[in-house]
């Protein structure tokens, strides 16, 4: 007899559960390290990511391309760094 392989929801299902059991084991301070570590990343990560846009916007806009305008939004959307910042400084003791 064939044994039955787990499908993807129930690997899924057990890799959240292994998560949540673990984020719950680990001490408050150092919950709140890993979340300020997170945070700090995202924060760098979307900075680099708005930087690297808007000086492709410009490139296509000194170029005559007409897809400046993408490159611009992706940048101002990215702007989501100063929001990750205002709540990496709440964060801070």
């Amino acid at each position: 007899m064939e044994a039955r392989r787990p499908g993807k929801l129930e690997q899924f299902l057990a890799l959240l559960t292994a998560l949540i059991a673990v984020w719950v084991m680990i001490p408050d301070h150092e919950r709140k390290h890993l979340q300020m570590r997170l945070t700090a990343s995202a924060h760098r990560a979307a900075a680099r990511l708005a930087y690297v846009q808007g000086h492709e916007g410009m490139t296509d806009e000194l170029a005559g391309r007409g897809q400046a305008s993408q490159y611009y939004t992706a940048a101002y959307r990215l702007s989501l760094r100063d929001t990750l910042g205002r709540r990496l400084d709440r964060m801070r003791p």
